[in-house]
């Protein structure tokens, strides 16, 4: 365990040392020449964990990924300058758990033998360059906790498939690309309870009435997209909901009644929109609220 500190030069290698089970060199300032010390990597057939988020890697990451240990639980790839496509050899990762490369430059498509990863809990390729289809190969990871695709360049619709990850706490699909309607089978994902952020992107549509199904969710962020008809009134049941943002979109109709279950809300924003009617008198019983806008609507 060396990480946060303040190395400098290339990663060397740890091929010598087949007993290692762990190598954190995170948050340094480390390079990674030509990435021999990956190959290198594969004689530690132990290998647990492997952390080296936080440095100054560049280039692409190479094709021997996929050799490390078939044992290996944790891969940490994130905030470094790696680029180019992902290896579709990481598929041969069966062990992995933890699957972090977010905060990078990875371009191209999400390969598909992702889908061989059936042990992921969590999974981060946001903010990076990839483009293309979110595969439906995704709904094979049942296992997932979290799932951030967000500030990504990914185009077409949400795949249904995604509604098969039933273990799911965190949805984050911001800031891409992505069109059509919400898959109603999403929204019946009970396990959703930290966050979901479909924002900023080009969804269209209605809010289906399934969105009741999420009871335990804290965030809900549907902004900036272009979603009509009328906010559902079954958005009253999520009981445990803080943050609601919905503005910038062309939802009409009045501020539901069932609002007013909304117990727990402390930031709502549903400005930007075509919502017609009062301001509801039942908004000043919400305790907890203390961030609210209405702005330009009717």
């Amino acid at each position: 365990d060396l990480n946060t500190n303040r190395f400098t030069g290339f990663i060397p290698f740890f091929g010598s040392l087949p007993n290692l089970v762990l190598l954190d060199l995170a948050i340094n300032k480390l390079e990674a020449d030509d990435w021999g010390f990956v190959s290198s990597l594969s004689n530690c057939s132990r290998l647990n964990m492997l952390a080296l988020d936080g440095n100054n890697l560049n280039g692409k990451l190479p094709s021997s990924i996929g050799n490390l240990s078939n044992s290996l639980d944790y891969l940490w790839l994130s905030s470094n300058k790696i680029s180019g496509p992902i290896p579709p050899e990481i598929g041969n990762l069966k062990s992995l758990s933890t699957l972090y490369m977010d905060y990078n430059f990875f371009t191209g498509n999400i390969p598909p033998t992702i889908g061989k990863l059936y042990k992921l809990v969590d999974l981060s390729f946001a903010q990076n360059r990839l483009s293309g289809q979110i595969p439906d190969i995704v709904g094979n990871l049942v296992q997932l906790s979290m799932l951030e695709l967000d500030h990504n360049s990914f185009s077409g619709r949400i795949p249904a498939s995604i509604a098969r990850c039933t273990q799911l706490t965190i949805l984050n699909l911001a800031h891409n690309s992505l069109d059509g309607h919400i898959p109603s089978k999403i929204l019946t994902i009970s396990t959703l309870s930290i966050e979901l952020d479909l924002s900023n992107n080009y969804l269209s549509g209605g809010m289906p009435d399934e969105v009741g199904s999420l009871l335990h969710l804290k965030k809900i962020n549907m902004s900036n997209n272009r979603l009509t008809g009328n906010i559902p009134s079954t958005l009253g049941q999520c009981v445990d909901l803080e943050y609601l943002e919905m503005q910038n979109n062309l939802f009409a109709g009045r501020i539901p009644k069932t609002f007013a279950n909304l117990v727990s809300i402390k930031h709502m924003d549903i400005s930007g929109n075509n919502l017609s009617g009062k301001v509801p008198e039942f908004l000043k019983s919400l305790k907890s609220l203390h961030g609210l806008n209405l702005s330009f609507n009717h």
